[in-house]
């Protein structure tokens, strides 16, 4: 079912049409639809649904209508929509539900299959932005010894009985569950049924360790384009693996976050409270009230050399707008290059040599025309001159502190996109009023 069928005004009134026109539709679209209309409405879709879908709804959708779902739901309720999920997925809705009530988390906990249980408590032992946390402990592993015939025996039963899915490769351990190597599916369906698996296994198998950042995992799996990344513990024994679809979940978000940083925000897309919206906002915009009362500060001691060349203030909103912009487009090459990998901390002084020569040659081009428009204006060719001397100046700076900041976070261990949001700003536009007005005073006064 195509998502324009799932319009609003379409829907069914009957429950039991309701639960009909469901039944082949595609859980995404389902959550799309849901989050379009008030919270009341999303319940009484979601509940029109079979736990088979429950299951597959409930991770579509976004924190706030997730979070009031789940507070509608009673164990009864959730016991076997969680049943139905992987372990990754169900992973993350009982850390929801113990953010919620821990109480009740235990109590849905106890009523778990006992081999799912087991499994969220080695899934909750790990930070939930690591491999640990985002991998899924469903996966095919046999020993090297086994056969093929006996491998794709084991891969049969598993996705039959739909214990795994989405099967990508068959992993190779040993008798302590240590990764030794891993068999792609094509390579086994072309293997005699004979032959062993450690016979044609690949040994250069890629893991990541329990404890990466979900962030370097996604970073493996584009460098090498994995399909499933195993996740070892410190004693290379086998955990789970982090397929495909957690690697776009995990794209997604870091590049959520990272976009939201740049503006001095959080993702607030599908959140329903304003006053939410208002407490996440709020801190960033006092940020840039202080530096607007800096730069005031900065204004007012320059204030008689203002009045006796009242012209020059013209001006500060362009060059003030044109360093803000030339920082804005380094920070953001600078933190995009950071989050793909391209760019490295080692890589600090050779970024800012570029950028200097990037910001010259910008600084040029623009003091130029700004050369030519001030002396139209003003008909001083003086003053011209060091006004574009001074844009040309607050570029260059501009650009260096762009490259420089998110450099330096990312060195102190600091999140590189918190520097393109209200921080940079407040920063450059101080630094570059301050250079502006200097050479205004040293020059023209």
């Amino acid at each position: 079912m195509s998502p324009e069928r799932l319009h609003p005004d379409q829907l069914p009134e009957d429950q039991s049409d309701l639960r009909e026109f469901f039944r082949d539709a595609h859980p995404a679209d389902i959550a799309e639809l849901m989050a379009h209309v008030d919270e009341e409405a999303a319940l009484a879709l979601f509940q029109s649904t079979e736990p088979e879908q429950q299951a597959e709804i409930l991770p579509e959708l976004g924190e706030s209508l997730r979070e009031h779902i789940l507070e509608s739901m009673t164990k009864e309720d959730l016991v076997p929509v969680l049943n139905e999920m992987e372990s990754d997925d169900a992973a993350d809705l009982v850390q929801d539900l113990q953010d919620l009530d821990e109480e009740r988390a235990e109590d849905v906990l106890a009523g778990l299959d006992q081999e799912l249980r087991d499994d969220l408590d080695e899934l909750l032992e790990h930070e939930d932005d690591t491999a640990g946390g985002v991998m899924a402990r469903e996966f095919v592993a046999v020993e090297r010894t086994v056969t093929v015939d006996e491998a794709i025996s084991e891969v049969r039963r598993l996705a039959e009985d739909r214990e795994v899915e989405d099967i990508y490769a068959v992993f190779v351990v040993d008798h302590d569950e240590r990764l030794v190597g891993s068999v792609s599916l094509q390579r086994l369906l072309l293997a005699r049924r004979g032959q062993r698996m450690g016979e044609i296994m690949d040994e250069e198998v890629i893991s990541v360790a329990a404890d990466m950042d979900q962030e370097e995992v996604a970073a493996v799996a584009r460098k090498y384009d994995l399909a499933s990344i195993p996740v070892v513990d410190a004693q290379g024994r086998l955990l789970g693996r982090v397929t495909m679809d957690d690697v776009y979940d995990i794209a997604l978000e870091e590049a959520t976050e990272d976009i939201s940083r740049l503006a001095g925000t959080v993702e607030e897309v599908l959140e329903r409270s304003s006053l939410v919206v208002v407490r996440q906002r709020t801190p960033w915009l006092l940020v840039g009230l202080a530096g607007g009362l800096v730069n005031a500060f900065v204004m007012s001691r320059f204030e008689a050399d203002l009045r006796v060349l009242l012209s020059a203030s013209f001006f500060v909103p362009v060059v003030m707008g044109m360093g803000g912009n030339v920082a804005n487009q380094s920070a953001t090459i600078v933190v995009r290059g950071l989050a793909t990998g391209e760019l490295q901390v080692q890589d600090l002084l050779p970024r800012l040599w570029k950028e200097s020569k990037v910001g010259l040659a910008l600084g040029l081009a623009c003091s130029l025309i700004m050369l030519a428009v001030v002396w139209f204006f003003l008909g001083n060719p003086q003053t011209a001159g060091v006004i574009a001397l001074a844009m040309a100046c607050v570029i260059v700076q501009a650009t260096v502190v762009g490259a420089f900041v998110p450099l330096l976070l990312k060195r102190v261990g600091a999140d590189p996109a918190m520097a393109s949001g209200p921080f940079l700003s407040t920063t450059n536009d101080i630094l570059g009023l301050s250079v502006y007005l200097l050479l205004i005073s040293a020059l023209l006064i």
